[in-house]
């Protein structure tokens, strides 16, 4: 899609409190939008441009452009603190509802012990929308390379309960299932120098020194407690071109008898408006079906200061179809 103009729509910020914990909280970590742009963007199997629709989304306007020229579906977020670090404030989400996301995914934790801190203030203030903004949302768990699977799900389901609880709140029938976000494990410290993986070397990603089917152990272990746990199953957030780089055979991956996957396949905005989110497909590891879409890292919300980018994600189908596919109460 080319650039719409429109009404501009203020996202407003507002203050918010804070919680303290123990463990630690996300500081150094990649946002996605980093490692894709490492990673992903520059060039594609064979050294091709890589091309996959409009990167550069803005809400309410494509969101109304989709509505009128595409199939039903559901235009969602993902968020972390990278998506407000450095200000001590919150996301207006009555605002989101208003210019059409209809639902959040938000970042909850990472490996053994890393928390995400700006989880409590955005599951408050999405809980505190009437009935009539319903923001469906979940959470979401980073899976480092160090750790079993067993233990990583044991400290996601951990840290989530122990924030929610800090705010009076818990897990409950109508969240979204668990996602465990399957990617590149890039360290840096808080210079943003490389730091060395398991073995005490440098790798671009720490998953390099394991095994495809150690990862997918892990991956499977990690789903089976979190499965246990919350009675739904986990989605897997991937990319086809990681899928590709470590487990290799693709169809080990399109095995693994859990949940649905959520892909990632966003690329730099086409001008020409050729490639975009009505005529292209993303692309998955295959014998798998993306039930989730994100299709941009950098997608706008109508602000005339500074519009927040973030990470946006499409569901082709209803609500009613969203809420069958996810196991939510109709």
């Amino acid at each position: 899609m080319g650039s719409l103009s429109s009404k501009l729509v203020s996202v407003l910020i507002f203050c918010a409190s804070s919680v303290s914990f123990a463990d630690e909280p996300l500081v150094n970590d990649w946002s996605r939008g980093q490692l894709f742009s490492t990673y992903i963007l520059p060039t594609a199997a064979g050294g091709k441009a890589v091309r996959s629709l409009d990167r550069d989304f803005v809400f309410p306007d494509d969101v109304a452009v989709y509505a009128k020229n595409g199939d039903a579906a559901q235009i969602g977020i993902d968020v972390s603190h990278h998506n407000l670090d450095g200000c001590n404030c919150s996301i207006n989400w009555s605002t989101v509802y208003d210019q059409g996301a209809r639902f959040v995914y938000i970042k909850a934790s990472q490996g053994i012990s890393g928390y995400d801190p700006r989880l409590v203030d955005y599951w408050k203030g999405i809980d505190a929308l009437p009935p009539s903004k319903k923001l469906y949302k979940g959470a979401y768990h980073f899976l480092s390379a160090d750790g079993s699977g067993e233990m990583q799900a044991k400290w996601f389901l951990k840290n989530l309960d122990a924030r929610l609880a800090s705010i009076g709140n818990q897990r409950k029938i109508d969240d979204l299932p668990a996602v465990v976000d399957l990617e590149w494990d890039h360290r840096v410290n808080k210079k943003g120098q490389q730091v060395p993986c398991a073995d005490g070397k440098i790798h671009n990603d720490c998953w390099q020194i394991v095994a495809p089917n150690e990862i997918i152990a892990r991956l499977t272990a990690w789903a089976t407690v979190v499965e246990a746990e919350t009675g739904k199953k986990p989605v897997i957030y991937t990319a086809k071109s990681w899928v590709r780089e470590r487990i290799k055979d693709e169809n080990k991956f399109s095995k693994i008898g859990t949940a649905k996957i959520w892909i990632a396949d966003y690329v730099p905005h086409d001008k020409n408006g050729r490639d975009t989110l009505l005529t292209v497909k993303p692309r998955v590891p295959q014998g798998t079906v993306a039930s989730l879409w994100q299709f941009s890292d950098r997608a706008q919300f109508s602000n005339k200061a500074k519009p927040q980018r973030v990470d946006a994600n499409l569901f082709k189908g209803t609500v009613d179809d969203f809420k069958v596919a996810f196991q939510l109460p109709k």
